[in-house]
């Protein structure tokens, strides 16, 4: 009933609210990055590694595997399994906090990706002919929809137990979720006068999300949406029901000067390194434009990045990306499995005094 009553009560204010740009934050009300603590090129105090140490960012990649007929969603670490939130947060998730320090921890597609099922894919593994005209999907907004026609309804019900099994264990812990966006599916839905419809599936997926002020919420291409975009008007309602709560709405990769609606808002850029580094061009906003916090993910993507700049070395980059004033989001169960935040935070902090006194 909760996610009804979510659902409900933002259907509401999105007939409610007119014009769409009063919803805009006012700029005094726009977040800034604090990061000089982080920047000093004379101290590595307490201070300053708590302080960086409760923004570092453990980084879960839970729907990358190839598909299969067991694994319709791309479900990682076994999440698609029953009971496989449960057991991933007992061996990977309490790691995470109660061992290494973690404040903040980030499920990337916590319900999986319905790529494998599009018509593309489906036509590619029963001929073995790529026929471009059949649409491919990505990371759609629509995933409870796609749990539910692949028979893995269990995945939302484990996630959510999960969830408050985590928050009521780490009260202070905050979750974040990176969700899909619109895709071709939806876009057909709309051509077809379907567009509440496809508004209520994606509020059917996020309600989870929406109703927990623990958890905030990154959305997956919004970058390059015009500001009245559907994606882009579900995203603004996302935000201003998460600032309510105390927490943040962000979107993936480098916010564009031709849609300057996501810095305006003030919403979180959230990017992997690999991409962030591709995208520093002219096109996009600088980072000292950027009104809020910017995240940068070392994962898989980032492996050849991070073996041709820093030979090999995953805590220099993290190193690099917070000397530049950012937060880095790292993956515990692999590269960065022996350090606490703490420790991780010191050596960051370290290596950014020596950049900074020319070392």
């Amino acid at each position: 009933m909760k996610s009804i009553r979510t659902a409900a009560a933002l259907v509401a204010i999105a007939a409610a609210v007119a014009p769409w740009p009063a919803l805009r934050p006012a700029p005094e009300q726009a977040a800034t990055l604090d990061v000089a603590l982080w920047q000093t090129n004379t101290t590595t105090s307490n201070t300053a590694v708590e302080q960086l140490a409760g923004r570092l960012v453990a980084h879960f990649p839970c729907a990358s595997d190839p598909w299969s007929e067991g694994n319709p969603n791309h479900m990682s670490f076994g999440l698609e399994q029953p009971g496989g939130w449960q057991r991933f947060t007992a061996n990977y998730v309490r790691h995470a906090i109660a061992d290494l320090g973690y404040r903040r921890v980030f499920f990337h597609l916590p319900l999986g990706k319905p790529t494998g099922q599009s018509p593309y894919e489906v036509h590619l593994r029963e001929t073995g002919i790529a026929d471009e005209s059949l649409d491919q999907w990505h990371m759609g907004l629509d995933q409870v929809d796609h749990l539910r026609r692949t028979g893995q309804g269990h995945v939302l019900t484990d996630m959510i137990e999960a969830f408050d099994t985590i928050h009521d264990a780490a009260p202070d812990v905050e979750i974040i979720v990176y969700v899909g966006s619109y895709d071709k599916e939806d876009l057909h839905r709309f051509e077809s006068n379907l567009g509440s419809h496809a508004f209520g599936l994606w509020l059917e997926s996020l309600a989870p999300f929406l109703e927990r002020p623990y958890v905030s919420i990154v959305f997956d291409n919004l970058v390059g949406k015009d500001e009245d975009h559907p994606n882009a008007r579900f995203a603004q309602l996302a935000r201003w029901h998460k600032t309510e709560q105390g927490g943040f709405v962000g979107a993936e990769a480098r916010f564009q000067k031709q849609h300057t609606w996501l810095n305006d808002w003030g919403f979180t850029c959230v990017a992997g390194e690999a991409t962030w580094r591709m995208q520093a061009h002219s096109g996009n906003i600088p980072l000292a434009w950027h009104r809020a916090e910017v995240i940068r993910i070392l994962d898989g993507h980032s492996t050849d990045l991070v073996y041709a700049t820093f030979h090999g070395d995953w805590v220099q980059a993290a190193a690099n990306i917070t000397w530049e004033g950012c937060v880095p989001a790292v993956q515990t169960p692999y590269e960065f499995e022996h350090y606490t935040a703490e420790d991780l935070a010191a050596e960051l902090l370290e290596r950014s005094k020596r950049h900074g006194q020319g070392a």
